[in-house]
């Protein structure tokens, strides 16, 4: 009975996402929200409604309200979400700069925390005992707030950085968001699982219009909101909060390896090349693959494939196997190979 209400909530969030997406795809086209194409990342052949992101934010807002149902402080979490979507849809509607796009994730992320969406001085201490020696826990809890601001922030413009192809950011998000539903499932954590079914089936409805040739695109406003949602769904319920052994402190990161990896990989090139890391240049993982002679479908499909070896392989190892070191040496290799497929 369980398990079937959450497949009720994936379908049905699947259906509502379905009938909204052509009534955004109007209001885009109304007010001229459209992505024309332009340089060497946008290549799509005909302008493109954006507003992808109001679609999602829609089909979020029941869950928004159950989830502020179960924990008032969680109002915060809506909050942060919500400017996240805006700070997006305004850059989508009048272009703003780098400063002031960070501006509005730093807000963000302050309501993130204040949600208590963060680590704390007792994630750690369980993990590093010696800590307690030579830290107090005010010094802790605030080392812990500035790891947790910098993860959300990096995950946030990761998101952001990935959405340059049709279908890619959706792709990713669902690889992620699944074995995150799987972890909740080994771990026996379902306080907040009904958010993660609910944002599968609104990513699954999405693709189906944002697929190759896509009829509509997240923009910024959709981008930013999906990087928020995913950066803190590990932060909610048991999840890392409430780490016991430093190995379920790492097993998420196989999930988001491909996120950190690309957004790692943009600052070192660009770097490398006197560009500023802000600033767009076809550095992605998916430009090589294109000039390698890739398909988007192909792309899709071994980003996609990825994202599960490395889902499988990081709860196999923390559940199974159990060895620390081997998760580490795990994840190096396969992010090893992964950037061999790219670069060469």
């Amino acid at each position: 009975m369980f398990l079937f209400t959450h497949v009720i909530i994936t379908i049905a969030s699947f259906l509502s996402l379905l009938i909204i997406i052509p009534y955004v795809r109007l209001i885009a086209l109304q007010y001229d929200i459209i992505d024309v194409p332009r340089g060497p990342l946008k290549t799509h052949a005909l302008p493109t409604p954006y507003l992808g992101g109001l679609a999602i934010y829609l089909g979020f807002l029941p869950a928004f309200v159950a989830t502020v149902y179960c924990d008032i402080n969680l109002i915060f979490f809506v909050a942060g979400l919500t400017v996240l979507f805006l700070t997006g849809l305004i850059d989508d509607k009048y272009v703003i700069s780098p400063l002031q796009k960070i501006i509005g994730q730093l807000f963000a992320c302050f309501l993130f925390l204040k949600a208590k969406l963060c680590f704390t001085a007792f994630t750690f201490i369980p993990l590093f005992p010696s800590l307690s020696f030579y830290f107090s826990l005010k010094q802790l809890d605030f080392f812990a707030a500035m790891i947790s601001l910098f993860w959300i922030l990096v995950i946030v413009n990761a998101a952001n950085l990935v959405d340059i192809m049709d279908g890619l950011l959706t792709v990713m998000s669902f690889g992620i968001t699944l074995f995150l539903i799987i972890l909740c499932f080994l771990k026996q954590d379902f306080a907040y699982l009904f958010l993660l079914f609910n944002f599968l089936g609104m990513l699954v409805a999405f693709f189906l219009y944002n697929k190759p040739k896509a009829t509509i695109f997240l923009g910024d406003a959709g981008s930013l909101l999906i990087g928020g949602v995913l950066s803190t769904f590990p932060f909610l319920g048991s999840g890392w909060q409430n780490a016991e052994h430093l190995i379920d402190f790492f097993v998420p990161f196989f999930f988001y390896a491909l996120f950190l990896n690309e957004i790692v990989s943009l600052i070192i090139i660009r770097t490398s090349k006197r560009i500023p890391f802000y600033h767009g240049s076809p550095h992605h993982f998916i430009c090589y693959f294109k000039k390698a002679g890739w398909s988007l479908k192909k792309i899709l499909t071994v980003t996609f494939c990825a994202i599960n070896i490395l889902g499988v392989t990081g709860l196999f190892v923390a559940f199974l196997v159990k060895n620390n070191i081997l998760l580490l040496f795990s994840l190096a290799t396969e992010l090893l190979f992964w950037n061999l497929i790219i670069f060469l």
